[in-house]
């Protein structure tokens, strides 16, 4: 997960998709999007951290509760903690 803006989001989509990387961007500071499809199954992924339950470390870092359905269930999650960056400059970032 990165914090930036809308000018952030649609400098990712206008890259091709990086091999490995969840990206979720949060682009006003609640609402999110990952910039490219999901692979499995071609969904655009968003929502919103309202419910989370996320610190913020620092303005440039915080983590954040995050929930996976398990692989096989329909009453199952994973909970595991995660860090999100601010990313101010792309070409910086970028591998």
């Amino acid at each position: 997960m990165a914090m930036g803006d809308p000018t952030l989001l649609n400098e990712f989509r206008a890259r091709a998709p990086i091999d490995d990387l969840d990206l979720l961007v949060v682009y006003n500071g609640d609402d999110f999007e990952g910039p490219w499809l999901r692979p499995s199954d071609g969904a655009k992924k968003t929502g919103s951290l309202t419910e989370w339950e996320w610190k913020r470390l620092s303005e440039d870092e915080a983590t954040y509760r995050a929930t996976k359905a398990r692989e096989g269930s329909n009453f199952y999650v994973d909970v595991s903690t995660k860090r999100a960056i601010r990313v101010r400059d792309v070409q910086r970032h970028a591998t």
